[in-house]
Formats: C-alpha cells, sequence, structure tokens
C-alpha cells in the first residue's frame, strides 16, 4: 500500500522574494514624492473649478438682467436702491446691504432680499450670486454660514435705484444709464462690450448692491487726466490666482488679471465707505474705462 506522503515545504524561488524593508521605505518615498509633484496641479484644477464655476455665476446673473430689460423696453434694473420708501427701489437688482451682523438676515437668508427682486423671476437658483471661493461667512448662533452675495453691479447702471436727486457723486459730467439704448454712443459710453455689469468685491468691503468706481482724475470738459490723484472706493476681489471675474452689457464674461499695484496692498477688514489712494494705479484707470464716459 502507499505510504503517507509528508508535506514539504517548498523554498521560495530567488526571483520572488518579499520585499526588504528598505525597499519598502523606498517606495514610500517615491509615492510621497510623486504626491508632492501632483499636489500642486490638484490645486491648481480646483481654483480653475471654481473660476469656471463663478464664470458661469456672472453669465447667468448677466443674461437675467438682460432678459428683464428686453421685457421692459430696455429698461434695466438699477445697481442699488436709494433712501427707504422710493418708488425706484422696487427695480433695484438688490436692496439688502451685506455686512456681517447675524440680526442681518439678508446676509445669509436669500429669501429677504434675492429672491424678493424682479430678477429672481428670471432665474430662480440663489447659488449664482455667490462666488465658490468667496471665504466670507455670518456666524448665526455659534455657526458659520456663507454670505448670500459675492457679486456687485457698475454703480453707473442706474445709480441709486434710477433716482434723480441723487446724482453722480462725480459731478453732473457723469450721470448714469437708465436704458441698453444709452450705451449705442461710444463717445458717451464705453459701449455694451465695454461697460462692465457684475463684479466680485472684496468681501469685507461689498455693501450695497452696487460697485462704485471712484472717478476721481478721469479726463472730463475743462479737466485733463490726474492719475497722481486716484483713489479705490470699492474694489474687486482676488479669488482667481489675483483676477477677478467681470461680465459687460453685452453679456460677455471675462478673467481680468489685476496689476497689483493697489488694491492688492489694502489689509483684510477694510473700512467700508472710505477711499484708499492709489496714484497713478493701472488697476484703477481700467476700472474707470469699463464704468463709464462724461457726457
Amino acid at each position: 500500500m502507499d505510504l503517507p506522503r509528508h508535506n514539504k515545504v517548498r523554498s521560495v524561488p530567488a526571483g520572488r522574494r518579499a520585499f526588504t524593508l528598505v525597499e519598502l521605505l523606498v517606495v514610500v518615498a517615491i509615492v510621497v514624492v510623486l504626491f508632492g509633484v501632483r499636489l500642486p496641479a490638484l490645486a491648481a484644477g480646483k481654483t480653475r473649478s471654481k473660476s469656471a464655476q463663478c464664470m458661469n455665476n456672472a453669465r447667468q446673473l448677466s443674461l437675467a438682467w438682460l432678459m428683464y430689460a428686453a421685457d421692459n423696453h430696455d429698461y434695466f434694473l438699477s445697481s442699488s436702491g436709494a433712501a427707504t420708501g422710493f418708488a425706484g427701489n422696487n427695480y433695484s437688482w438688490a436692496l439688502s446691504t451685506m455686512n456681517f451682523d447675524p440680526n442681518n438676515r439678508a446676509n445669509y437668508d436669500p429669501a429677504v432680499d434675492i429672491m424678493q427682486r424682479p430678477m429672481w423671476n428670471y432665474n430662480r437658483n440663489a447659488d449664482i450670486y455667490r462666488c465658490p471661493a468667496d471665504p466670507s461667512t455670518v456666524t448665526v448662533n455659534g455657526t458659520a454660514i456663507p454670505r448670500t452675495r459675492s457679486y456687485s453691479m457698475n454703480w453707473f447702471l442706474g445709480g441709486f435705484a434710477g433716482n434723480p436727486g441723487s446724482g453722480s457723486p462725480w459731478g453732473p459730467n457723469f450721470p448714469y444709464y437708465t436704458k441698453l439704448t444709452d450705451f449705442a454712443d461710444p463717445v458717451r459710453s464705453p459701449g455694451p462690450a465695454g461697460t462692465f455689469l457684475f463684479i466680485e468685491e472684496r468681501f469685507d468691503l461689498i455693501n450695497l448692491g452696487n460697485f462704485a468706481t471712484d472717478m476721481t482724475g478721469y479726463p472730463q470738459a475743462g479737466k485733463p487726466a490726474a492719475p497722481a490723484t486716484y483713489v479705490w472706493l470699492d474694489m474687486p476681489a482676488f479669488y482667481h490666482s489675483f483676477a477677478s471675474v467681470i461680465s459687460f452689457v453685452d453679456g460677455h464674461v471675462d478673467i481680468h488679471r489685476w496689476q497689483g499695484d493697489a488694491a492688492d496692498t489694502l489689509p483684510a477688514g477694510a473700512i467700508n465707505g472710505a477711499t484708499f489712494p492709489a496714484p497713478n494705479s493701472a488697476d484703477v484707470a481700467w476700472m474707470q474705462n469699463v464704468s463709464a464716459r462724461p457726457h
């Protein structure tokens, strides 16, 4: 009869031996290096994704604004409200004032203002009012809640609710625009493709619905250009690698890269309503050029 077979321990061929500790450490080191090399690319991809979403937001806001004008004989929604009770407030794209007060529900609840404005009927999506790269929050009962709005509208588009009594802070040579046909004259306006509509505003300076470009130093009748007197009043945000998403009256959207000679030097926590000297700033000059023309 057959004898029982004994199990034999087979040796592992030399070519199939396990990794040594040194070899494992080398592999781990290589993985760490590759991850470190790849990390900046991943961060850049995330930044590009937020920029693309922000551009889409600005495009959707602009289309809603244009559709409103198309339905209202070319009259468009103005950039901000005026005194309480003024009839023109009903035709402002935003009436709320952004701040960090938890008692101001408009800071974090779109139903308080955004959903009450006429533009809401043309795009019922509160998410398009906030840039995904905007870091600002308001703390309510111990919870940090993202604020509702990152964008502001060119002040010269309707001024303070089209109130003729408010006038332009920069004199009678700078009246505001009220109809799309106002942009047909390239002398009296930058034109629809050259007039900015929506812009991301610094989260510590955004307040009313408007972005007011200070026109101090801009050439006008009887006054030559004076770039040494340039100042910032409102300032753009720099959420996209030192660039801002900006839309224009004709509906197109750009990412504008700043020169970095003024606004970026202002520390966080700037005082709302203050002006900040920016002599000879190329950024201020660009903003003035896409905001308005003296009449």
